[in-house]
């Protein structure tokens, strides 16, 4: 089904059931059809939606949802996809929406060998310790 009237109905937002269900795989299929390459996808904050469904009470119903929005598009999609960096602040194994995938690298910040390349700014450590009340917790170094 990979044609011109598939992709108009994914951009137009416009979806029959055949499509939405493989959107993203087709979107992937024509992205590397059209420029002969992979792609790379990058996703911030992957972790974000679910904090606060937690916080809301709907958790297990958008942990299902993005369970089977990263399935689509990451599982069995090695043709179309060279790498996916998935950047959050939660343990990405113990997520429980990521299960059904394969071939996953944790690259957590506090490891020596990626520590220059994960911090904070002290700006942003005085925010975070305000924010939860704790600002007189840091000692000067």
């Amino acid at each position: 089904m990979l044609n011109k009237s598939c992709f108009d109905s994914i951009s137009s937002g416009k979806f029959e059931d055949d499509v939405t269900e493989d959107a993203l795989f087709y979107l992937f299929k024509y992205l590397k059809d059209y420029h002969k390459n992979k792609c790379i996808v990058l996703i911030d904050e992957y972790n974000y939606p679910l904090d606060i469904a937690y916080q809301y009470q709907y958790y297990e119903k958008a942990r299902d949802f993005f369970a089977s929005l990263f399935e689509a598009f990451l599982k069995d999609n090695n043709e179309n996809l060279e790498k996916v960096l998935l950047i959050g602040v939660s343990c990405i194994t113990k997520s429980g929406y990521l299960l059904g995938l394969n071939n996953l690298i944790v690259f957590p910040m506090y490891n020596k060998e990626f520590a220059n390349y994960f911090r904070f700014t002290e700006d942003e450590i005085f925010i975070f310790l305000q924010y939860n009340d704790k600002e007189g917790t840091l000692e000067a170094h």
